[in-house]
């Protein structure tokens, strides 16, 4: 496949990403917390999530802490894997989990998206790469 053309649809399989993230404090001032997606649809936030985070997150990285966590999805030798580059995301991600930061990116395996999507599936969102590593 030309490169140009994988290139378009992977713009396209990320239109559901935000048009712009929003900090979690500015998101626990709102009534019924959202975002606006590339692909003009609403994404709430479940509460309990955001409760979550502001739990996990250290008080004075609320003003600076985005949501959602992108999850960068690739493939690297074979291995569906996630990359988490967002400093704060990568502390809390490595917090949550147990695993240890080691890198400037966190990679994640499929046991590991599977707990993280469990405990936040509506404060991630997958998106697509073509090469991230």
């Amino acid at each position: 496949m030309e490169e140009r053309t994988v290139a378009k649809l992977v713009e396209t399989i990320n239109k559901h990403l935000p048009l712009k993230k929003k900090t979690l404090k500015e998101l626990m001032n709102e009534e019924d917390p959202h975002i606006r997606c590339g692909d003009g649809s609403i994404h709430y936030f479940e509460e309990d999530e955001l409760l979550y985070l502001i739990e996990n997150v250290p008080e004075e990285e609320h003003g600076r802490f985005f949501v959602p966590i992108l999850l960068e999805m690739t493939r690297f030798q074979g291995n569906t894997i996630v990359i988490v580059r967002d400093p704060l995301h990568k502390a809390l991600v490595s917090k949550i989990l147990g695993i240890p930061e080691k890198n400037r990116e966190l990679v994640l395996y499929l046991p590991e998206i599977r707990e993280l999507r469990r405990l936040l599936p509506t404060t991630t969102q997958y998106m697509f790469r073509l090469s991230s590593i």
